[in-house]
């Protein structure tokens, strides 16, 4: 059964709470990389990864302009896969677990023993393939 409408674009990513993310950041930037940004976690780790040639296309995610709808926590989108039935896919546990290992890897894991996968539909404001 085959659908007319294009597949629509759908970030895939992990929420982590602020703390998490602090202790991410903190792990993989020199305090002059966050202090460069006025200690915005977000932001320095989004630095990085541009810079950085083994991880340039993820990055923490902002909804331009919306409030997020978990207060404290931060989308960290690390691949883009198609939705074909306007529902968010499901993403591959497997991609996840790997990006995971890399990421946190001498980390203390107690601190992101609740993590949870999710998508999010891909932002308008990212390029002009907004949908």
């Amino acid at each position: 059964m085959s659908s007319s409408k294009s597949p629509r674009p759908f970030l895939i990513g992990i929420l982590f709470s602020s703390r998490q993310l602090q202790l991410i950041a903190e792990h993989h930037l020199s305090k002059d990389e966050i202090a460069s940004v006025n200690g915005d976690h977000s932001l320095a780790m989004n630095r990085n990864f541009h810079k950085s040639c083994l991880s340039p296309n993820h990055h923490f995610c902002s909804q331009k302009g919306k409030k997020p709808r978990r207060k404290g926590f931060h989308f960290y989108a690390y691949s883009v896969i198609p939705g074909f039935s306007g529902l968010s896919p499901t993403p591959d546990p497997n991609k996840t677990h790997k990006f995971l290992t890399e990421l946190l890897t001498e980390l203390p894991l107690h601190e992101f023993s609740s993590l949870r996968t999710g998508a999010m539909p891909w932002p308008k404001h990212y390029s002009g393939m907004g949908t």
